[in-house]
């Protein structure tokens, strides 16, 4: 899944990058021009422009774009969309150079700041002012400025799809999810906001100890990871994630009836990722939920034929040895999992096996 990077791990070539006094971001947005007349006519032709050098930018045609907003701002200096504009098109003109402007760098914060002054509901502005949040590694500003102009603006789709990215990439699940469920409902096809909205529901299924709410999650999490199957044919994760939703609403126990969607989910992902370890290891927890043992332990060993080194199918065909008393096969099995620096929560549990049995 892609997932938002801090932008600018340069930022200290950057002081090396400059000559003379750097823009202060802040002097620039308390230093704003004044109002002026323009009649309605005239600024719906600003407005045309504006957007117009939107898709400009968009385009990477960044000097078209940053010419068509500096006309602008030339009749009408507080129009809030062209500085914003105009931050990003500084923005894009910063990262031409190798190490980046810091004078550009600065003077984008500045316009963009310029913009939020002026117009903090726009949707618009508050859009490209929390993509350079984004971009310079502030991603608690870039969802707090995503939520200002979310409570003037709660449809819309530009500023959701951010805000639940931005969310979903600081771990803040809880978050996440009403941004991501709105978005979704708005725009059922984003795969990826759909795929966030899955994992999010996921993670806190699989974090509570609370059997409603974890029910609750698992369910909302099934259902969104099957839309995405739906999405994204040719891509075996949201059939895993389907499964394994399907499996956490079940019962400990499970008869063969039941079993069977879910093999068939791990048959689907396995056709379409052969080298996988991840489809063979769910069916083996599966088989072993409908108490077929044998079946489970062949699963797992198929997935450590495909990745000598997948630990949680080592895991469990050494607990399916242990809870049968075969302790050498468990040994050695643990022993191997050992080998392959586990978490250290992991490793103490084996190290406790191993010591309960004199190993």
């Amino acid at each position: 899944m892609r997932r938002v990077k801090p932008a600018l791990p340069w930022i200290g070539l950057l002081l090396v990058a400059c000559a003379g006094p750097v823009p202060d971001p802040a002097e620039l947005e308390r230093n704003l021009a004044g109002a002026r007349e323009v009649d309605p006519a005239r600024r719906a032709e600003l407005d045309s422009q504006v957007a117009e050098a939107r898709t400009a930018l968009a385009a990477s045609r960044v000097v078209e774009a940053k010419a068509a907003v500096q006309r602008v701002l030339e009749i009408d200096p507080r129009h809030a969309r062209a500085l914003a504009v105009l931050g990003r098109c500084r923005l894009a003109t910063a990262r031409e150079s190798t190490p980046p402007a810091l004078d550009e760098y600065r003077l984008a914060e500045g316009e963009l700041r310029r913009a939020s002054a002026i117009a903090p509901a726009d949707p618009l502005v508050a859009l490209l002012h929390a993509e350079y949040l984004v971009a310079d590694g502030h991603l608690s500003a870039a969802a707090l400025r995503v939520d200002e102009g979310l409570a003037a603006n709660p449809d819309d789709q530009a500023l959701l799809e951010l805000g639940g990215r931005v969310r979903f990439d600081l771990g803040d699940e809880r978050a996440a999810i009403p941004l991501l469920s709105r978005r979704v409902a708005l725009a059922a096809a984003d795969v990826d906001s759909v795929w966030r909205l899955a994992q999010c529901h996921a993670r806190l299924a699989a974090a509570t100890f609370d059997r409603d709410e974890r029910r609750r999650h698992a369910t909302a999490a099934r259902d969104a990871f099957h839309l995405n199957a739906a999405l994204s044919p040719t891509d075996e994760e949201p059939l895993l994630g389907e499964a394994w939703a399907m499996l956490l609403l079940l019962p400990e126990r499970i008869d063969d009836e039941t079993c069977a969607p879910i093999l068939a989910l791990y048959d689907r992902a396995a056709r379409l990722d052969p080298a996988s370890p991840e489809p063979a290891f769910g069916r083996g927890v599966a088989f072993a939920r409908a108490g077929r043992d044998a079946e489970a332990r062949a699963a797992w060993r198929e997935a450590l034929s495909l990745d000598p080194r997948h630990l949680a199918s080592l895991l469990e065909l050494a607990a399916s040895h242990a809870a049968a008393q075969e302790i050498t096969e468990a040994r050695v099995l643990l022993e191997r999992a050992l080998s392959l620096s586990p978490p250290a929560d992991e490793r103490g549990r084996i190290e406790d096996w191993l010591k309960a049995h004199g190993i």
